[in-house]
């Protein structure tokens, strides 16, 4: 392949096999069983709670803990400054890393189910939901590792990860709820995850998935500013 799908293709490739390397496929798995275990003693109301919660925070555990892990590596390497050297560009960069973050959720969600033994409503749905939050994420712990003040950078992630994680799992505990959740970027995906296991009105699942789509967006921006600052990294 030439051109964009073929540069794509490359470093996707590329990404998965330091994945591999780094052992994120085990890590997976492991997760798999912890959580498809966990999720299968659930019975009766709290099932359809906590079935898209636990695929919600497998997900969050993985692509933002990994995503950091990924970059902040490729950082200190110089990887980021060698691609001055490629045709590869920005954009492409950033979209094989979320591909590469999603197509591992994408295996790996429906088998957590599977192993629960929890009946999918809607697998489109699952999808869209794994997919937009890996996403979002991934691009989420590439700007936390671009813009973290130097000195710092164990206490901005630590904050990064409460304010992604923690509001949109408010109302699941009785804490908070209203219309205003779907501005936070991880609400649209937690609805998606949630109408995988129990049918969603459609203009809901629109909505979830437009604002998943706008987050994508506003973040590849920001990632794609954020690029020139890791390039031009040098270690103290």
């Amino acid at each position: 392949m030439k051109g964009m799908p073929g540069r794509v293709s490359a470093a996707l490739g590329r990404d998965l096999l330091v994945q591999y390397r780094a052992r994120y496929v085990w890590t997976a798995l492991a997760a798999l069983a912890v959580w498809g275990i966990a999720l299968r003693s659930t019975h009766g109301a709290s099932e359809y709670i906590l079935s898209p919660a636990f695929i919600f925070l497998n997900a969050f555990l993985l692509a933002f803990s990994l995503g950091l892990r990924q970059t902040a590596s490729e950082r200190e390497a110089g990887v980021l400054s060698a691609l001055d050297l490629t045709p590869l560009r920005p954009h492409e960069f950033l979209a094989a890393r979320c591909a590469s973050l999603g197509l591992l959720a994408a295996i790996q969600n429906p088998l957590i189910a599977l192993v629960a033994g929890k009946q999918i409503a809607s697998w489109s749905s699952l999808m869209l939901g794994v997919c937009g939050e890996k996403a979002i994420l991934s691009l989420a712990a590439f700007l936390v590792v671009a813009y973290a003040p130097k000195g710092r950078a164990v206490i901005t992630r630590l904050l990064a990860s409460l304010l992604l994680l923690v509001p949109p799992l408010l109302p699941f505990f009785g804490f908070a709820s209203g219309g205003w959740l779907i501005a936070h970027p991880m609400q649209g995906p937690l609805l998606l995850l949630q109408g995988a296991f129990f049918p969603l009105p459609g203009g809901r699942v629109a909505t979830a998935t437009l604002a998943s789509g706008i987050w994508i967006a506003l973040l590849l921006i920001g990632s794609r500013k954020g690029f020139d600052k890791l390039r031009g990294y040098r270690k103290p």
